[in-house]
């Protein structure tokens, strides 16, 4: 049970510092799990958690977007 609450804790540091500074969810993360879980559990988690963070902040910055710029970058990465 202290490892899920330690997991949480991790994974809510790492929250912060995405919506702080745009990215750097798992430079925070990742350190800290691998002294907790195993390596392979830890990036999936890791991959996992980036995913939540970056589609809610997408959703809440959503009128912020400016779809001109975006859309070339958007095709890009396809």
């Amino acid at each position: 049970m202290l490892t899920f609450i330690l997991i949480c804790l991790i994974f809510l540091a790492a929250g912060f510092i995405q919506g702080l500074a745009g990215f750097g969810s798992s430079i925070v993360a990742m350190p800290l799990l691998t002294m907790l879980i195993d390596l392979k559990s830890a990036v999936a988690l890791c991959i996992l958690n980036g995913l939540i963070i970056t589609s809610y902040l997408c959703i809440q910055l959503r009128p912020h977007l400016d779809k001109r710029k975006i859309l070339p970058l958007f095709i890009g990465s396809l």
